[in-house]
């Protein structure tokens, strides 16, 4: 499977492909390690960040073009809509 390449706005087409497989969930704690996780301002009708799931409430993700790639708390910011694994 190949999971759409995006980021800022174009981060909805892989929020579209991920909800629509057989792993997406809803909860924060039924998040597993590796799962992409999404980020939105109006509930899933737009998404403006992907990060991966590390276990343990964090994530790794690029925060900005100037701050690079980082380990944050899945909650670094509000909007949090899902995530999962095409897998």
């Amino acid at each position: 499977m190949e999971i759409p390449y995006a980021s800022g706005h174009y981060a909805y087409g892989q929020y579209q492909y991920m909800q629509g497989s057989s792993n997406w969930v809803s909860n924060e704690s039924d998040l597993h390690a590796g799962d992409l996780v999404f980020y939105s301002h109006d509930g899933g009708d737009t998404t403006y960040h992907v990060a991966m799931y590390i276990g343990d409430g964090q994530i790794v993700h690029a925060v900005d073009y100037s701050s690079g790639v980082q380990v944050t708390d899945l909650d670094y910011v509000s909007g949090f809509v899902g995530g999962g694994s095409p897998y």
